[in-house]
Formats: structure tokens, sequence, C-alpha cells
């Protein structure tokens, strides 16, 4: 028969005159070179279609039948095939979703769960751009749109939407910085450029594996093994996610299963497509539902192997009548760290941490914390992208002004990174960081809005041991503070106003009648300050707050008692319900002074780290406030006053300087929020022998 000139499908009926092996290969390539009658597509390459597009005799393609519409070959309606490949899709998409979900439930963070919604709707779409059969090189446009502008919104989310002026500039860095293994000091842009080109990649690869090589048991081997990982490794429950995942996968071996009997059927038509899809579903439902009924009607899950930890817990909980009595009863050490739960009991610590040449006393500021739900503090950004130190002179010198001081700090012992660059107010310049291989580091680390900063991460003698920093001082006038009344920028307000949902409402009544009759923003902080101050007594032996309390609340009307976490963490609550812009700082009081000659230098332990809190004020910035009792036990500190120290103006008198501070094991090293696990936060109560008085 002639080629058809309009190319159309033409079905030629088996001739009793050949063989059946060539009946079989009639049938199958119609000699106009359309697409075969009877492929069930769009299943598996290796399987179902392979046979189809294989000659008999194992010979090559046949005439006509390019190598592209072979490997492309539909079902006898593209209407069916389409349907096969959304419907096999969309299971993927769920095993996809049950990785993440357990994930999103663990509360990680508002960037965790904006990265694992991103995750989610790149997934759906590369899967929606796998349904169509096109070439690679066609798609490949269309899977580099959705990289890149996921990519470009996690990042303007994070730094805002200048970073790629700050990031491009240092693309060379952090080659350097991948190539020599130091990946967890790579900027944040370059780390979430990988996670999304590898989960780009798993996507796309799963989704060919399935429709058109029939692989599917790694995947969903591995889905199921990294969920029971979850639940049983580390106490994160996800039976239901288990019980989905497993609906899914029969589901998806269900529809596996079609393109074979459609074969066996001799065509599309033996076997309703929709029927067969139906079927399937509602097997798996079914399974899902009996599951379910199953789980609840036996009281939960016996023979649970719990997690290890878990199982300590229940330990010590039998030991000393209930877990949390026993995590209340474990005293930690006074000290420098951030990440825990908060209100644990302390005990004093003098441990040596660093030493300071400065030209007046002052409070040595470590990190804000601008996230507080319920239990502990938390940045909203991390501090992971580097800025070398030649860049951050520049930029911060630009709109400096105002008074400024240097510091020079000295590590009692070498830190290996992972800690605050600290200095006094708004840092500056960093510079001079010497190692202890006598080697100077040319870049620290920073955050998207660059009001803290870290070192990083380093091994070996490339240890830090001193650096030098310019910090601008806060304003410190009450008049000029006071004058201070333009509105608070948009940012600013997103990020300190935050507060639990769950928040009791007594919390915000008190905050509206302290702040009842203040006239300015300065004011109203002195309100909170002062009446935190002289209502709640200063204390070490605390207890952590009981399961579901907000500890700001648990302070403030039943403990009744705190150390400076507790007055920092309730003065900021108070006056962000409020509407006022503050946050969460920790860092060390000034110290103690050192006799002798050269430059004036203060010895800090970890007996002196502190927290304290920052308000906003248009036209100055943030302004440090200390709402810790004075009247603790005293400090030897020296006067700290608004014109000689930029340590907190508005501090009730010099011993609340070291009246009260955070958790965490010895300095050097100690915090590693930036990407590790984290430190209890410690905090020291004021050194005994002197007196004080606002």
């Amino acid at each position: 028969m002639e080629k058809s000139a309009s190319r159309r499908h033409v079905k030629l009926p088996a001739s009793p005159d050949l063989t059946t092996s060539e009946a079989d290969k009639t049938e199958r390539y119609a000699p106009d070179g359309e697409r075969p009658y009877s492929v069930p597509g769009p299943v598996f390459m290796s399987g179902v279609l392979r046979r189809q597009f294989s000659r008999p005799g194992g010979g090559a393609q046949p005439a006509g039948l390019s190598r592209h519409e072979a490997y492309g070959a539909g079902a006898a309606s593209n209407e069916t095939s389409l349907s096969y490949r959304a419907l096999f899709s969309l299971s993927l998409f769920g095993l996809f979703a049950d990785w993440l979900h357990p994930l999103y439930r663990m509360n990680l963070g508002a960037e965790t769960e904006r990265l694992l919604g991103v995750l989610a709707l790149m997934a759906a779409a590369l899967l929606a751009s796998g349904l169509f059969r096109v070439s690679p090189w066609r798609m490949a446009p269309i899977r580099l749109a959705i990289f890149t502008l996921s990519w470009f919104y996690l990042c303007s989310a994070l730094a805002g939407g200048s970073w790629p002026a700050d990031y491009f500039p240092g693309m060379g860095n952090d080659a350097v910085l991948l190539l020599s293994g130091k990946i967890d000091e790579v900027n944040a842009a370059s780390r979430l450029l990988l996670l999304l080109a590898g989960w780009s990649m798993l996507v796309s690869s799963v989704q060919h594996l399935a429709l058109f090589r029939g692989s599917t048991v790694l995947f969903t081997s591995v889905t199921l093994v990294y969920l029971l990982v979850l639940d049983k490794g580390i106490g994160s429950d996800t039976t239901v996610d288990i019980i989905l995942s497993a609906a899914l996968i029969v589901w998806m071996q269900g529809m596996g299963g079609l393109p074979r009997l459609l074969e066996k059927a001799g065509g599309a038509a033996g076997i309703p497509f929709r029927r067969w899809a139906g079927s399937a579903c509602l097997l798996a439902v079914g399974l899902t539902v009996a599951a379910w009924i199953g789980t609840e009607a036996s009281g939960g899950q016996p023979g649970r192997i719990e997690p290890l930890q878990t199982a300590a817990q229940r330990l010590q909980a039998w030991a000393s009548e209930g877990l949390r009595s026993r995590a209340a009863a474990i005293t930690g050490t006074t000290g420098y760290g951030s990440g825990g739960e908060l209100g644990g009991p302390l005990a004093r610590s003098d441990d040596p941490v660093f030493t300071v040449e400065s030209s007046q006393s002052a409070y040595w500021r470590g990190e804000s914390q601008d996230r507080y739900d319920g239990r502990r503090w938390s940045r909203s950004d991390s501090l992971s992208s580097p800025i070398s130190l030649t860049a951050l002179s520049a930029r911060e010198a630009a709109g400096s002004g105002g008074r400024t001081l240097r510091q020079r700090f000295r590590f009692a012992a070498p830190s290996a990174g992972g800690i605050p660059v600290f200095g006094t107010g708004r840092v500056l310049s960093v510079s001079d960081v010497r190692q202890l291989d006598g080697s100077r580091l040319g870049y620290i680390l920073t955050g998207g809005e660059r009001d803290s900063f870290a070192l990083p991460d380093l091994a070996g003698s490339s240890k830090v041991t001193e650096y030098t920093v310019d910090s601008l001082l806060p304003e410190s006038d009450p008049a000029v503070l006071r004058k201070l009344t333009g509105g608070d920028p948009p940012e600013i307000r997103a990020a300190n106003l935050e507060l639990p949902t769950a928040l009791p409402q007594r919390v915000k009544t008190l905050a509206a009648s302290l702040t009842a009759s203040a006239g300015s923003r300065y004011d109203a902080a002195l309100a909170v300050r002062d009446y935190l101050q002289s209502s709640y007594p200063y204390t070490l032996d605390t207890r952590v707050p009981p399961e579901g309390a907000d500890f700001v609340d648990d302070f403030l009307f039943t403990e009744k008692r705190g150390y400076c976490v507790h007055f920092a963490s309730a003065m900021t609550v108070l006056l962000r319900s409020e509407g006022i812009p503050a946050r969460y700082v920790q860092g060390y009081a000034p110290g103690r002074m050192l006799a002798g000659r050269g430059p004036q230098r203060y010895a800090v332990t970890q007996g002196d780290a502190h927290a304290w809190v920052e308000v906003y004020f248009s036209g100055a910035g943030w302004v440090p406030f200390d709402p810790t009792p004075a009247t603790a036990a005293g400090s030897a500190l020296p006067p700290v006053t608004a014109a000689a120290a930029p340590a907190p103006p508005e501090t009730p008198a010099p011993a609340a300087a070291g009246a009260g501070t955070l958790p965490a094991p010895a300095l050097p090293g100690a915090d590693r929020r930036l990407r590790r696990p984290q430190p209890r936060r410690r905090c020291s109560p004021p050194p005994r022998g002197a007196g004080g008085g606002a």
C-alpha cells in the first residue's frame, strides 16, 4: 500500500497469508508512519512500550516511524493517554507531599515553612510539565523557568529584592568554599540553588522512571523507609503519612497493571480505562480506611517502637515522678547560648570568655532574636551569608554618623567559629581577625538585615583568637528619644511585632494598662521596664513552664520571679502587644575592669552573660533597655551612664548589668544556632558584693 499523503492513521487488517509475527508487525506499524493502533501509553518503556515497539524478529524500528514517535507513542486515545499520565503523576505528587508534610508539622519556623511550600509547588509544576510528550530539549526551558522563579522567590524573601547585587559578585567565593568542603559556610542563596536543583532532578527523574520505565519500587521503598525513620528515629508521628503513602502505592500498582491487561485484551477497547482507574482508586481508599479504623480501634499503635530519646525520657519520668519535673530539676550553668526552651534553673559559672580593650565600659552585644513562639526565641533569618570584611567596612561606613567606639576582643580559648561577632550597638566594621595559625580571616557571616554577625566555622589551626570591631553607639539622650515620633518601616514592623496566636489576652491587657498614660514611645518603654523591675524579684531558682503554657504569661502571672531571660522576654512581648517594635538581645555585661597600665581592659566571664531588649525609634534605630532588677545581689560593675557608655541608657543601675543572663556552655564554639543543634540558654546572677540602685 502507498504511504498516505495526508498521513492519516491506517489500520491494516491481518492478512491470512502472513505469519502470526508478520500479522502482529502489520498491526503495530501502519505503513503511513503514524502512531500504532494498539499501543497503550504512557506506560513503561522497558516493559509494555518496549514490547509494543519491538519487531518480533528483534529488528530495528520500522521505516516511517521516527525514534521520537516510538518513544512517545500513546494509547489508542490521546485523551486516555493524557488522563493516565495525569492520574499516575497525581499519585507521585501525593508521595512527594508525604515527604514534606512531616517536616511542615514540626513547626521549624516561617522560613522553613516557606521553603517546604515552594518545594511542593515546584513538584506540582514539574510533574505537570512532564505530562506532555515533547522533546527533552523543548521541555528544558520550561523546567529551567520553574527552577529559576522558585530560587529567586526564596532568595528575595530571605534577603530582600537587592540580593542579586550582593550575591553574584561573590559566587567565586562560594565555589572555592564548595571545593574545599565547607558547604556550611556557603552563601544561603547558593545552598538554596543546590537544594532546588537536586529537588528538580529528583522529581523529574522519578516521574520519567515511573511513566516510561515502570520503575517505582526504589522511590516507593525509600518513601516508606524515610517516614519510618521520622516516626521511629526522631519521634515525629507519621502514622497518617505512612497510611496515605501505602494507599498511593497501591493505587500506583493498580494503575501500573492496566497496560499489561490492555495488551492481553488486544487493545484499549478490551478494558475500560476509567473503570479500571476508578476501581484502583476505590481499592486504595478502602485499604486506607480499613487501616485507619484498625489503628483507632486498637487504641492507637500497639507494639509501637518508641524513639530512643522518648524511651529515655520515659525512664527519667519514672525515676523522677514525671518528665516535666525531671527536666525542671536539671540545673544549667550560666553562659551565652540560644535556641533552648526558656526558664530552666541555673547555677553560676565564672569561666573566662574573653577580654576587651575599650576606652569605656559597655554591653557586649551578641545577636538579636525577633521570633517568639511562646517557649523560646529564635531569629527569622540565619547568619549564614558570607561578607568580606572590606565590603562590610565600605557598606557600613557610608551612612554611619554619630559616636563610634573601637573594641579589641581576645578569646580566653581560640574559637572554632559559629559564635556571634560581639560589639557595642551597630557593628560598622570588623578587622584584623587573627587565627591560631597566624593567618587573618577575610570574611564573616551575616543575615538578611545585617544587624548581627557571626564567625564562620573553622577547623584545625584555623581558630579565631582575636578581632577588632568598630561600633556605632546607640542614641541615649532621653530628650532626643522622646521627640522621635515618626512611623516605623514596614519591614521593621513585620519582623518585630510578631506574637504567638495563643498568647493569653491578660498579657495584652496588662501591656495596655502599663502604657495607657505614656506620652511617647520612650515613656511607654520606661513604664514597662519600671513595672518589671519593681514588681518581680530576681532569682536563678526557676522552672520551665508547664507544657502548653506561654513562657511570658507564666512568668508574669504564675511564677512571678526569674532572671534576665524572663525580664527581657516579658518586656519585648509587652511592648509588641502595644504595637511597639521590640526584639530580644543577648550578649554580655561589661565584665570586670582589669588594673594595670596600657589600654583599658575588661575581663568577661560566663557569669556576665546577659539578655536585654532593643526598642525601635524612627530616626534613631534600635535603642537598648534593660528591665532586669538591680536589687538581686548588687554588682561590682562600673557605672554605665548615658554620657559615658553605650550600655542601655535606660538600665536601672550598674547592678542590673550583670543581673541575669542566658544559658549555654563555654563561649568559644558554643553558639551553633546557624546550622547546628542549639545549646540550652543560661543566665547568670549578678556578682555578690556591691549594692546597686537606679
